[in-house]
């Protein structure tokens, strides 16, 4: 399970077995999402995916949809975030994950590019972290 404190290279540390277990499959994830490798064949994808699944970590608790209090701290986030300035942005639930959605109907630009700035900011306030 991810942690909201984790670093980008305890991250990176997690999710390996996952992508190394892509790569075992004939999947190479990490070159895909940089475009530097053609995506594999659907079959093959499916397989990957079936075997490599369960690897993958889960969301942090805080924003698990299964924890009873993930609501109470999305919204108190969303809060934080409309405090700096934040303007469209709302509680979301989907994919099992609890957190801020930006945008609005509007697809507001400004709010989308403020929010993914401070989203981890404000989730560590929240969870009073450092």
């Amino acid at each position: 399970r991810y942690r909201l404190d984790m670093t980008d290279q305890e991250r990176q540390d997690l999710v390996r077995p996952y992508t190394k277990c892509m790569s075992d499959h004939g999947v190479n994830v990490i070159g895909q999402r940089q475009g530097t490798v053609p995506k594999a064949d659907r079959q093959t994808s499916d397989r990957a995916s079936k075997a490599c699944d369960p690897l993958l970590p889960g969301p942090p608790w805080e924003e698990d949809a299964s924890n009873p209090q993930a609501m109470d701290f999305a919204k108190k986030v969303v809060d934080c975030l409309r405090a700096k300035g934040v303007k469209n942005v709302e509680v979301s639930s989907d994919s099992g994950m609890v957190g801020p959605s930006f945008g609005g109907t509007v697809n507001d630009q400004e709010s989308i590019a403020k929010g993914m700035e401070l989203t981890q900011v404000c989730q560590k306030e929240v969870a009073g972290l450092k």
